[in-house]
């Protein structure tokens, strides 16, 4: 008797102490996921946090929009309280119109009180600089008529790859210039969005204002690095009167545009306090610039079927 008790004594502190104490609102930073896994400017998503064993008596409970905080740069659309057997999560679906680490605002559902959420939101103009990687190829599937389906792929796969050879008219320059069409289109339409948010985010003070002006020299010159394959981010307002891509490509008067920046240098650089109309109206003038290139990106398009291709 003396020897088991002995041993047990030995035996137990070799066992981990398990605690069921949890803060309330405090999901656990290792299980939290967002869906889809990679969320752009302007795109819907929704943040999930699984909830410990301390939620498992809570019942569900659904907030919606107008009983939700927002801002300039997050808007959240529903929140829910989710209930499954004895699992608990908690779903906050929302739109951010910013890039970078977004930090939600306190969030009440259910006598719960739910702080220190964020997520990171990625910029499409961040993305086309670093370049496009595709990702690997997905898993078999499983369900019935798989077999029919890869098949089918394959064969299909076998018959355009027999086209194009026979064909002679979708070579590889037009195919990939149709690619590149379709990436200038996406960095027009990203510019434009990002233009939409700094407007709406007009304030009267004239720090955050000169921000505003920062920002938008700055996107405007990726995105036009990426248009014309030229790095606009260094240059000064009288270099872009050598850049002939904007005037061949887009019909654009690079004295024109070298104008426009040299305005906004001057208010960011002058030191004097920074209007709200002044920024609103240097937007305007951006936003009309945006509208020129995605007019003119759609005049440069012609299908590859019709025999012009993409100039």
């Amino acid at each position: 008797m003396r020897r088991l008790f002995l041993l047990a004594w030995l035996i137990l502190p070799a066992f981990p102490v398990f605690s069921q104490n949890s803060p309330s609102g405090a999901p656990g930073d290792n299980t939290s996921y967002i869906i889809p896994q990679k969320i752009f400017v302007g795109d819907k998503g929704r943040l999930v946090f699984p909830l410990g064993s301390a939620f498992a008596g809570t019942e569900s409970a659904i907030i919606q929009a107008a009983d939700l905080p927002r801002s300039a740069d997050l808007v959240i659309s529903r929140v829910e309280l989710e209930r499954r057997g004895a699992a608990t999560r908690l779903l906050v679906d929302f739109q951010a119109y910013v890039p970078g680490l977004i930090v939600f605002p306190p969030i009440e559902i259910a006598s719960h009180v739910f702080t220190g959420l964020e997520v990171n939101i990625s910029s499409i103009l961040s993305m086309e600089r670093r370049g496009m990687v595709l990702s690997g190829p997905a898993e078999p599937l499983a369900a019935p008529g798989t077999a029919v389906m890869i098949y089918g792929t394959i064969l299909g796969i076998i018959l355009l790859f027999l086209s194009l050879a026979l064909g002679g008219f979708w070579g590889k320059t037009r195919l990939s210039s149709f690619a590149e069409r379709i990436r200038r289109r996406r960095v027009i339409r990203a510019m434009g969005r990002i233009l939409k948010r700094l407007r709406s985010a007009g304030t009267d003070k004239a720090d955050k204002n000169r921000e505003t002006l920062e920002t938008l020299s700055r996107e405007f010159r990726t995105a036009l690095g990426i248009l014309t394959g030229t790095n606009c981010r260094a240059m000064v307002p009288r270099e872009f009167l050598t850049l002939p891509a904007l005037e061949t490509g887009y019909g654009l008067s690079p004295s024109a545009l070298s104008e426009l920046f040299r305005h906004c240098d001057t208010l960011r650089f002058s030191g004097a306090d920074i209007g709200k109309e002044a920024v609103f109206n240097l937007l305007e003038e951006f936003r009309e610039l945006t509208g020129l290139l995605d007019a003119a990106e759609k005049d440069r398009y012609h299908p590859p079927w019709s025999g012009g291709g993409v100039e």
